[in-house]
């Protein structure tokens, strides 16, 4: 009955999440993003607006727009929008190889180009690829395709398409077809599920889901993560149901005679099947013979059962903030009360001069950086004194620490030959003083032709977020690797492929962490930037209601978001609205962001 209740207050914490972000998928018609698809839970049986088929006599132009509207489900209801199509084009589409999602049936234009083909546009707002890989478009952006049409029986029918038409549909009936869902990996150091973001059909939703798992973890996420599922092949085309009990029917390999990587098949299986609202437990067997893990009894609740675990922010750890050139250490919750007295708050650490900025705090709170101003000078501070490192490269960005206490900052290497643009120095080193341990370079080859400007870790470590632009200090963009490590932890290199995010948004200056599959951003025009949810989803929601900021925080996901206004005023998320915090701070500063 336990586990039962804990499954239930997991899924409406999840639920709660998920509507405190919700928000559309798409662009901006100017500075603001446009609020298109809600997110929302989705239910175990959704409701469909099922479309009617051809009119008789209805001309080539009709065609096309019904079809376009027809095709707005998923593989298992395609029978009204085969019924636009001649016999040969039926065998030939394959819908699910992309999506363009459009702005509305009313952008969609149609001009007829001759012997038959039609040339059809409509206002794209994102595409998503047969993975479920959902990327935003730029402002301006238009879907394009071609027709011909053809007569069968006196009737206009659709004979032919562009080779790469997969399927378009409009943004406020996309969550009819396909639904952001999680999808998990064992991290590749340690016993934690990492969760990647795909759009998936709504129908048969447990198929989907594993298949989404079976194969090689996604590009982005190469030597960060791991799988038991690299190999695996589905018995049956799809995964039964009986309850809310999923039975996942796999083909007996060599790779499952291992006992980690059964535990790791069945972990991801049980982490990623519970996520849809039908289902509670995973079985899982082998040519109809149940899974072996010592010890555990299937059906299995949660992957807590087969050993993984959640990592959460360090227990009894509190931010700090800055006042003057004093750090304080401070309970959020007493920064949010009435009448703080901001000088009985006992001070963490040494004074740090007005000329260091961009704070980081450690994952146990032992330990502060700092970046001087000239952006050349990087200093770490304990409570008994400080040391700066030797300098090895300007422009540096605000540090960020990693979950196992690495050091990392981002900038332009002094050696112009270097292709490094990230640097990482391990803060658990002894002995604290000198200069200490020297700064390792970590290089990604999609860095090396450009400038960071903004690095940021979630809680689990195993990705880095970061926010760069080109050498003139444009084009920002933002993306999400993978971080690979060695037996002890070290950080050795990051993924050589991303996924880029937010790419609606112009002009990101800053990123951070809000959950392991939320980021907040700051966007738009120096003295104008607003703040930003992303999700690795590529779902944006506007926040709005801040007169320009110059930087972004938190204490703890969404709704201890922070910001910090032009004024040099921070402001807390309230609910839709931000609370100014006490007057005289400067800086907020989280454990482990």
């Amino acid at each position: 009955m336990m586990s039962v209740l804990r499954r239930l207050g997991a899924r409406l914490g999840i639920l709660l999440v998920v509507l405190s972000v919700s928000g559309c998928l798409g662009i901006r018609a100017d500075e603001s993003v446009r609020v298109g698809l809600n997110v929302d839970e989705p239910s175990p049986d959704p409701a469909y607006n099922v479309p009617a088929g051809p009119t008789p006599g209805a001309a080539p132009d009709t065609i096309i727009r019904d079809f376009l509207r027809a095709e707005e489900v998923t593989a298992e209801r395609l029978a009204v929008a085969q019924s636009f199509l001649t016999t040969r084009m039926v065998a030939e589409w394959e819908p699910g190889i992309s999506t363009e999602v459009i702005d509305s049936a009313d952008s969609v234009v149609i001009s007829y180009r001759g012997d038959g083909w039609y040339d059809v546009k409509a206002n794209l707002v994102a595409r998503i690829d047969a993975a479920g890989r959902a990327v935003t478009v730029t402002p301006g952006s238009r879907a394009s395709t071609s027709m011909r049409l053809e007569r069968v029986d006196g009737q206009w029918r659709i004979g032919q398409a562009d080779a790469d038409f997969g399927r378009w549909v409009r943004r406020g009936n996309l969550q009819q077809v396909l639904r952001p869902q999680r999808i998990y990996y064992p991290a590749a150091n340690g016993r934690t599920l990492i969760p990647d973001v795909r759009w998936l059909p709504v129908t048969r939703l447990a198929t989907g889901l594993t298949r989404a798992l079976i194969g090689p973890p996604p590009a982005y996420l190469e030597g960060a993560v791991r799988t038991g599922l690299g190999s695996a092949r589905l018995s049956v085309d799809a995964v039964p149901v009986d309850g809310s009990v999923a039975t996942v029917p796999l083909i007996a390999s060599a790779a499952f005679s291992v006992l980690a990587t059964r535990v790791d098949a069945w972990g991801q299986l049980v982490a990623t099947l519970t996520e849809a609202p039908n289902i509670s437990a995973v079985r899982v067997t082998l040519e109809e013979t149940p899974l072996q893990v010592p010890g555990v009894q299937p059906p299995v609740l949660a992957a807590a059962e087969l050993g993984f675990r959640t990592l959460d922010p360090a227990p009894g750890v509190k931010p700090v903030v800055r006042v003057g050139d004093r750090i304080l250490s401070v309970d959020f919750d007493t920064l949010l009360g009435p009448g703080v007295d901001l000088g009985t708050l006992p001070s963490a650490f040494p004074r740090v001069p007005a000329t260091w900025g961009r704070l980081a705090l450690s994952f146990t709170g032992s330990e502060l950086a700092a970046v001087g101003d000239n952006g050349t000078g990087l200093a770490r501070y304990r409570a008994d004194g400080s040391i700066e490192p030797e300098g090895f490269a300007d422009r540096l960005t605000g540090p960020a620490y990693d979950r196992d206490g690495w050091l990392w900052v981002g900038g332009r290497p002094f050696d112009k030959e270097a292709q490094a643009r990230l640097w990482t120095i391990d803060s658990n080193a002894e002995p604290f003083e000198g200069s200490g341990p020297a700064a390792k370079p970590i290089v990604a080859s999609w860095l090396v032709d450009r400038l960071p400007i903004d690095v940021a870790f979630p809680v689990d470590g195993t990705r880095i977020a970061v926010v760069s632009t080109d050498a003139t200090g444009k084009n920002s963009r933002l993306d999400v690797a993978g971080v690979a490590r060695d037996a002890d932890g070290t950080p050795t290199t990051l993924a050589g492929n991303t996924i880029r995010l937010g790419t609606a948004l112009s002009q990101i200056r800053e990123v951070v962490w809000l959950s392991p599959t939320d980021l907040a951003v700051l966007a738009g025009p120096k003295g104008k930037a607003q703040p930003y949810l992303v999700t690795l989803g590529d779902v944006i929601t506007p926040l709005g209601g801040v007169e320009g900021a110059d930087h972004i925080t938190t204490a703890g996901g969404a709704r201890n978001l922070a910001v910090r206004d032009v004024e040099g005023h921070l402001l807390v998320r309230a609910g839709a609205s931000w609370q100014p915090l006490p007057e005289g701070l400067s800086d907020l500063v989280p454990p482990g962001r």
